[in-house]
């Protein structure tokens, strides 16, 4: 059967490419896809337009020229590359679409073949664009290392909108390649001191790299632009060249002037700034300063003002004429690392912000900074002609207060280094992952989950004690929009309104209206009457006060209302009460009784089982200790349907709506299940089918209808301790089960809030109401895309492994600091809160993570007990280096080199109740504790776990379970090892050495051997300290110099060398015994730690990519250099190829099997003849040695696509709300409802998350190709905007976008993807 893998993006974020200030007080950003246009509006920046661009961006260009702004955008893409035109002379009047005029490029700004080579780009370009005179614009791009390209833009008269573009070469590199010297080009700018529209000069800072030694030049260019040929003679070297430059030198940034001719080049290094001009170099700096970190991006803000950004995510403010001018801005809020910087000027004078800052960032969110006006009009009236190159001035530090006036304009979660996903252990059954993002000192964790978006709009208001519930009521039902809010206190027994037409909302008193008893119900019915019900009565007013009541002897519990037909329940029963349309009198025309107190009411008007027929009422009541819901006729008492909700708890809230033509009935119970099934006819009776239930909290659940409006449909807003979404599926086709009509959509933000109600207004349309979680009055909507919304963490480090401890909730990081060092991170899943942090001693670097369940002591003591054995305890398990600096021997000693040792360190996450846990670590609920660090044979860059058949090889023979105790697998240098682990945590081994000891001083013997016993004693007392919070590590040298502790045995079982060679096997995945290594920037290697015949062992199945038609050709003249991958199922992979491929891999079991077939016989064979012979070992190690050469097989590519950036980790799951069959029916229960949808569930083998270096995440799911249509009208469409191949991908951002990759060509996939 054909299979399809559909690739959908879960992110709406890109990585911004560059900023522009255009036009007043507006701003233009560029990210790799799309193009956001911001304008000030009422003094702050509003998002205008957000258009999706045909091609990934690499860099961006603007020209500004009688308000027509030209945007270049140098695009590229698997087949293509270039530079595209925008014309945004709409900008700021009519929000269109961007129109795009290509740009005729020559081939010599191609790769030769008419396509960039991705792994010859460098990993930073800049662009500058000068305007050289009113018909060419000028600009300089590096696309290739160390060459520069040079372009005149020249508009073409006919035809119209159309550009012709002529380039010149020059290269730095030609001479450094021959001497074995890497160069790139850092930063360009042009000089506008010679501007004649004849000739200009072009700055280039070039860095030279080579095998000991570095070191940086600028070079002056010249540029001839004579017309009318401009760049006929091309580029030629200049008049000077400055050689060892300061290494922190990182920008050259053009300086003018038009108060004067004072123009020229600043090159900024972390100390110093000097001005440049082609006809004069002064090698005194201008300024000198000490920066924390590289400078990373400059901007003019105001006369002789900059604001300069540094890598230690600093911004300083520098006056070039004015000695003792750095001003450190210190915000309220940590400042992001920015790349570039943007000064977008405040149109109004009268306001205190001067000027915004645009800080763009692509390893952190990027934000927008409000200066002062006081700030920078202190120096309004110096100009640069002020700037003297003839004096030094040195600066003091200082530091003034700044607004951070949108801390997350663009939300980025790039680059993504590690990620995991986990089951919340509370509640919901919701999988979610946590992803370790961004780059030191603003790196992130990042908790993230598949949701829409409760986004407030007006909030901070009064705030709403008690708990109120929350009524929207029209002034007439016919009217389309709300007038009115209504709050009843039922612990206070009052009720207030809220008149909320317009935009001022005021309280007011409704006419007839009883404001000191609490309200069950306020609606609007027809006539043109308000009904208000209190526990005493139902009323019925209009505009002048009361014009009738219906009182009873119970007290009312709940009410509901269809029409003019009210249910009022009481005790245990429910009486029927219609208000006349005309006179407005309430009349009670039934009352129905039942066998217990009413839990839950609710009115429905459904067609009739006939279609002539007039449409009936139907009562639903939930049934308190019954956990059921009847659903009663209103005309005919015989007509009734039950569902029984026993399983999920009593029914507080009842709802009936339709979608895709199906009535559905939905029930909120008491423990946070919300049980829907579909409402249908069948032989004149109403039947119960296709049930599911979703677990929306752990509070009772409460059910709103929100009405639809344009183009959102009608849902249903569920409220628990979380909010839920239950809206009409995508798709409107069942695939056997009517509940897949209904898509359960997790909302992001609707953590602890309640009473939400749905509000329309004019000035509020398709608005929520709701009570934040400090009971604040709040409005908002409802963000309906479904894309990944994420919490965040805010890190100083480097997260780069992230890890899940399933036993006590919380998330284990691996991060780096700015300086070097390591950090072991203990963070609470759920609320992100760090629990412990935990330094790893100077010259200890941490390298991977990996929590397992290992044998340990304490489990073992407990398998003589009765019943089933107990489950294996969960550790930590670090893998690191120990770096030893060594002097080399003799009297001619040269410079010392070091040496590294590899080391395992086994940890145990105490949380609170954990036996032996100290009384610090009680109040802090949670700990690490070391139980011993073990020596490597070699240094390990990967972890997993995987298990083995064979329990025999652990220190312990009691099995927790029936499939043995897991193994470890390391990632070593060009070799996968795999270990047993077992943890003595309750220090047997220590107390037997002490009781031996002590045997041993009674009978008069000498003690034993100390590497025997107090050796371990005394190693087992540090590896056991408790003092593990905010400490150092150096304890673990002592305990890698004395080989371990007696609390972690550790012994090596096999090891097998990968097809990568000698390359670091970077990146390990499991799926049962088999595992998937990936050699860093080599190739792909599969084994199994089965073993043969019960003995545990690594043994190779296949290895590399297979690039081979049918006819035996080559499609590729290499092996795909694979960056990480990750094992999908027992059949297929997920592999990410350099530099941006996503493969899809297909293993071949049948060969595998009969290539380990034959390497075994090929064993024994060679062992009979050597026994025959009487010499074992030489037969043996000659066997082994073929076993080695013995060629593997492929696995082989199925399909491929491009995801424009690399591939960092792989997750085996599928986020989102998970739906369970609900089938508990008493009645009439259609087949369907017990089936599986194996779509919807979160543990298929079919899901994986991939996450990118740019911060995206993708979900990748197999289909079948019976199901694929149904798949893939289930998805948010768009415009196909782009092909890439064979491969469509949708521009629509509601699950982002979609590619399809099928079972095809393999050529195709080997060129997108590799390319």
């Amino acid at each position: 059967m054909a299979t399809t893998l559909l690739v959908r993006r879960f992110t709406d974020t890109d990585r911004v490419v560059q900023a522009f200030s255009v036009f007043p007080s507006a701003l233009l950003i560029v990210t790799e896809r799309n193009v956001q246009s911001w304008q000030d509006r009422e003094g702050e920046l509003a998002k205008l337009e957000d258009t999706h661009l045909t091609a990934p961006v690499l860099l961006a260009l603007t020209h500004l020229q009688q308000n027509n702004l030209t945007v270049l955008l140098t695009a590229v893409s698997n087949s293509h590359s270039g530079l595209w035109t925008y014309d945004l002379s709409w900008f700021g009047s009519s929000c269109k679409d961007l129109a795009q005029i290509p740009v005729t490029v020559p081939e010599l700004l191609n790769g030769g073949d008419g396509v960039i080579k991705r792994e010859t780009m460098p990993q930073a370009s800049q662009a500058v664009l000068t305007g050289a005179s009113s018909d060419c614009l000028l600009c300089s791009v590096s696309l290739y290392q160390g060459w520069v390209h040079v372009m005149a833009i020249q508009p073409n008269p006919a035809p119209v909108s159309s550009y012709k573009v002529v380039t010149a070469l020059h290269s730095f590199c030609e001479d450094a390649a021959d001497q074995g010297v890497d160069c790139r080009v850092q930063s360009m700018a042009f000089d506008l001191t010679a501007v004649q529209q004849r000739t200009t000069s072009l700055m280039c800072l070039v860095s030279f790299t080579g095998f000991n030694h570095s070191c940086k030049e600028i070079h002056c260019l010249d540029v001839n632009l004579s017309q009318p040929a401009p760049l006929k003679d091309g580029i030629k070297s200049g008049p000077w060249v400055l050689r060892n430059m300061d290494p922190t030198t990182t920008l050259v940034h053009p300086i003018s002037s038009d108060k004067s001719n004072d123009k020229g080049v600043l090159a900024i290094s972390s100390h110093s700034i000097h001005l440049l001009s082609a006809a004069s170099v002064n090698s005194q700096p201008v300024l000198t300063f000490c920066l924390a970190g590289l400078p990373t991006a400059i901007v003019h803000l105001k006369g002789s003002m900059w604001a300069v950004a540094d890598s230690m995510a600093g911004l300083h403010l520098l006056d070039l004429c004015q000695p003792c001018s750095l001003l450190q801005l210190a915000p309220q809020i940590p400042l992001t690392v920015a790349h570039f910087l943007c000064c977008v000027p405040s149109e109004i004078t009268d306001t205190e912000v001067g000027a915004s800052v645009f800080l763009g960032s692509r390893t952190a969110n990027s934000q927008l900074v409000s200066l002062p006006a006081a700030l920078l009009n202190q120096q309004a009236d110096r100009s640069a002609s002020q700037l003297s190159v003839d004096q030094t001035h040195t600066s003091s530090q200082a530091s003034a207060s700044v607004t951070v006036q949108k801390p997350a304009m663009i939300d980025s979660a790039a680059p993504v280094h590690d990620a995991c996903v986990f089951e919340e252990p509370k509640g919901c059954g919701e999988w979610r992952m946590v992803m370790g993002c961004g780059v030191a000192p603003r790196g992130s964790l990042r908790l993230a989950h598949l949701a829409a978006k409760l986004s407030p709009t007006i909030s901070g208001g009064p705030c709403m004690p008690g708990g109120p519930r929350l009524m929207a009521i029209k002034a007439d039902w016919r009217q389309e929009h709300h007038a009115y809010l209504a709050f009843s206190f039922p612990t206070e027994g009052t009720t207030s309104v809220l008149d909320i037409q317009g935009t001022h909302f005021q309280p007011i008193h409704l006419p007839g209206l009883d404001p000191n008893s609490p309200s069950l119900l306020l609606e609007a019915l027809p006539g043109g009457w308000l009904v208000h019900v209190t526990p005493e009565e139902v009323r019925v007013l209009d505009n002048t006060g009361l014009v009738g009541a219906w009182g009873s002897a119970d007290t009312l519990s709940m009410a509901a209302s269809c029409g003019s037909l009210i249910a009022a329940a009481h005790g245990t029963s429910v009486t029927l009460i219609n208000v006349d349309a005309a006179s407005g009198e309430p009349s009670a025309i039934k009352t129905l009784h039942f066998s217990e107190q009413v839990s839950a009411v609710a009115l429905l008007k459904m067609p009739h089982a006939v279609a002539a027929e007039e449409p009936e009422h139907w009562l639903i009541v939930g049934l308190w200790t019954e956990d059921t819901v009847l659903l009663q006729c209103v005309s005919d008492d015989r007509h009734s349907c039950t569902l029984d909700c026993s399983d999920v708890g009593q029914p507080r809230s009842l709802l009936a709506a339709e979608m895709h033509a199906t009535w559905f009935l939905f029930v909120g119970t008491s423990q946070g299940w919300v049980v829907y099934h579909a409402i249908t006819w069948q032989a004149g009776k109403m039947q119960l089918e296709g049930g599911c239930k979703v677990h929306a909290g752990v509070s009772g659940a409460q059910l709103s209808y929100l009405p639809g409006h344009s183009t959102t449909p009608a849902c249903l807003y569920v409220q628990s301790s979380k909010a839920l979404l239950l809206r009409p599926a995508a798709s409107s086709k069942a695939s056997g089960n009517k509940a897949d009509l209904v898509e359960a959509v997790r909302i992001h933000g609707g953590e602890g809030v309640t009473g939400g109600v749905g509000v329309h207004t004019p000035d509020l349309p398709n608005s929520l109401a709701w009570l934040s979680p400090k009971e604040e009055l709040t409005f908002g909507d409802v963000d309906h895309t479904m894309q990944l919304r994420w919490f965040t963490l805010g890190l100083e480090d480097t997260p780069g492994c992230v890890a899940y401890h399933t036993t006590s909730g919380h998330a284990v990081v691996l991060s780096t600091s700015p300086s070097g060092a390591s950090w072991l991170r203990l963070v609470h899943a759920t609320t992100l809160t760090q629990v412990v942090a935990f330094q790893l001693g100077k010259g200890h670097t941490g390298t991977a993570i990996c929590c397992a369940r290992l044998p340990s002591s304490s489990v073992t003591a407990l398998h003589h007990l009765p019943g089933p054995p107990p489950p294996e305890k969960e550790f930590v398990m670090v893998a690191s280096y120990l770096s030893q600096p060594k002097a080399s021997q003799g009297s001619q000693a040269g410079p010392a080199h070091t040496s590294s040792q590899g080391l395992l360190s086994v940890f145990e996450v105490c949380t609170a109740g954990t036996a032996g846990q100290t009384a610090a670590a009680a109040s802090n609920r949670s700990q690490l504790r070391l139980h011993g660090t073990c020596r490597l044979q070699s240094l390990c860059y990967s972890l997993a776990t995987a298990p083995a058949h064979d329990s025999a090889t652990a220190p312990s023979k009691a099995r927790s379970s029936d499939s043995g105790p897991e193994v470890v697998v390391a990632g070593c240098e060009g070799e996968v090892h795999m270990y047993s682990l077992f943890v003595d945590d309750t220090a047997q081994a220590g107390r037997q050495a002490v009781a031996t000891a002590c045997q041993a001083l009674a009978q008069g013997e000498p003690l034993p051997d100390q590497g025997q016993a107090s050796g371990g004693a005394s190693s087992t007392s540090q590896g056991a300290s408790d003092r593990t919070d905010q400490r150092s590590t150096d304890n673990l040298e002592k305990l890698a110099s004395q080989g371990g502790t007696d609390r972690v045995h550790l012994q090596l079982l096999s090891k097998a060398a990968t097809a990568g060679g000698s390359s670091l096997v970077t990146s390990l995945s499991t799926l049962g015994t088999t595992v998937a290594a990936c050699s860093f920037m080599s190739s792909l290697s599969l084994f199994t730690t089965a073993g043969h015949e019960g003995k545990a062992g690594l043994e190779p199945l296949s290895a590399n990519i297979c690039l081979m038609t049918a006819q035996g050709d080559s499609l590729h003249d290499g092996p795909i250099q694979v960056q990480s991958a990750g094992m999908l199922n027992g059949q297929f992979l997920l592999a990410g190829a350099y530099p941006d491929g996503l493969l899809l891999l297909k293993r071949d079991v049948a060969q595998e099997e009969a290539t380990c077939r034959a390497r075994r016989s090929a064993k024994e064979k060679a062992l009979l003849e050597g026994t025959d012979r009487g010499n074992v070992s030489v037969p043996i190690s000659q066997a082994s040695q073929q076993a080695e050469e013995t060629i593997l097989p492929n696995v082989h590519l199925q399909a491929g696509c491009n995801i424009q950036h690399g591939a960092t980790s792989f997750c085996r799951a599928r986020l989102g709300v998970q739906r369970v069959p609900h089938a508990s029916l008493l009645g009439s229960l259609d087949a369907t409802a017990c089936q599986s949808d194996d779509a919807q569930s979160e543990t298929s083998d079919k899901h994986m998350l991939v996450t990118t270096s740019d911060g995206q995440v993708f979900a990748a799911s197999l289909v079948d190709a019976d199901r694929q249509t149904g798949q893939l009208d289930s998805l948010p469409r768009g415009t196909d905007a782009d092909r890439l191949g064979h491969f469509s991908w949708s521009s629509s951002l509601s699950a982002a976008s979609v590619i399809q990759m099928q079972q095809m060509d393999v050529a195709h996939c080997v060129r997108d993807c590799i390319l």
